[in-house]
């Protein structure tokens, strides 16, 4: 039990203050980004939301110069009533120490120890449901769809593969349950079409989703939605990570948006009219599950999607990459750094009562 306490007391130092840290920084966000989701590039948002899930992974005592959140840790942590966020917020965790144990008895469990033990499970329980699922959909789908594609879509995807520069190997398939085109498997992709698409025969269109969910594996969307997953089942009992996966997905979609907008250009209209039309013909959960991208996911991210296409979000694509790719690294800078390169390191000294051990007749206590 007592090695147990010391792990969960490792444990404790790290991730407590790393939640309180991450909460903060995707609850300013979540406010920020709901004034900037209809007037910044959506690559702008990515960033920022990108980043805010690379804080979820660093240490809590991350410092930098450059911090501008560390001198607003430090007055937050100079007001008594609320200087235990302060010191959660500056790295410092509350450590709930274990009392000292005589040796032959048994180590009591400490808060620490309970939480971490909670923790555990729920991680365990999450990751478990999670994988069980993904490989019950992906059995599913790859068993009850056709791998015998027509040649005149396999045409189409090696037009869209060249489209886009992706050179490798994609599996397709035709799925009868399925009612939008999806997309799964991070290391090896497969896009499965519904069969009434195949049926109705509109090249356009097909040409189209191909370019969409092709776009998804050459970005590598798939993997980062993964890593999000993980993340998520790591902090399951947080809503502010829940959020933050849900944002990344929606600028995700919006982002693969533009990039076959950029390749289309003059032919970017008729992509909309495509998206449009799904959204009409779309009956029910279009997403198979939380581990696929499907072309047409939650209704509610239609709007925004089709207003970015109107206002050519394909345009400029390379400069907007390149200022998004500025402005996460300046906010790497600038906040995700929250406590204070010179910061000492803050330790419980607990004062112990000298233990006297017995030296039998005959045994020298000398050198």
């Amino acid at each position: 039990m007592a090695i147990l306490n010391e792990i969960a007391s490792f444990w404790w130092l790290w991730f407590v203050p790393a939640v309180v840290q991450a909460s903060v920084i995707i609850a300013a966000l979540a406010i920020v980004d709901s004034f900037l989701r209809r007037r910044v590039w959506p690559q702008i948002r990515l960033a920022l939301w990108v980043m805010a899930a690379v804080k979820i992974i660093l240490p809590p005592t991350f410092a930098m110069p450059t911090s501008l959140t560390t001198p607003i840790v430090e007055r937050v942590a100079q007001q008594p009533e609320v200087s235990m966020l302060g010191r959660l917020l500056g790295g410092i965790p509350l450590v709930p120490v274990a009392p000292w144990t005589p040796p032959g008895e048994t180590a009591a469990i400490t808060l620490a120890t309970g939480v971490f033990l909670v923790w555990l499970i729920g991680v365990a329980l999450c990751g478990l449901f999670i994988m069980r699922r993904t490989a019950a959909v992906r059995r599913t789908l790859v068993a009850e769809s056709e791998s015998d594609v027509p040649s005149w879509i396999l045409t189409i995807l090696q037009s869209a593969e060249q489209q886009l520069g992706y050179g490798h190997r994609v599996q397709l398939r035709i799925s009868p349950r399925l009612t939008s085109p999806a997309v799964m498997g991070a290391f090896k992709p497969t896009i499965i079409l519904p069969r009434e698409v195949v049926e109705r025969k509109d090249t356009r269109e097909v040409e189209h989703m191909l370019l969409h969910e092709l776009a998804h594996v050459k970005r590598r969307d798939l993997l980062f939605h993964a890593i999000a997953l993980g993340i998520q089942t790591l902090q399951w009992f947080n809503p502010f990570v829940w959020l933050l996966r849900r944002r990344l997905i929606e600028t995700i979609e919006l982002c693969c948006d533009a990039t076959v907008a950029a390749r289309l250009e003059a032919r970017s209209m008729d992509y909309r009219e495509t998206l449009l039309r799904l959204v009409g013909r779309t009956q029910g959960l279009a997403q198979p599950h939380p581990a696929t991208l499907a072309f047409f996911g939650h209704s509610g991210q239609v709007i925004d999607r089709l207003d970015w296409l109107t206002r050519g979000s394909g345009r400029r694509l390379k400069q907007k990459n390149a200022v998004a790719a500025v402005v996460g690294g300046v906010f790497a800078m600038t906040v995700l750094p929250m406590n204070e390169s010179r910061m000492p390191c803050e330790f419980e000294v607990i004062d112990v009562a000298p233990v006297t051990v017995p030296v039998t007749a005959g045994e020298s206590t000398g050198m």
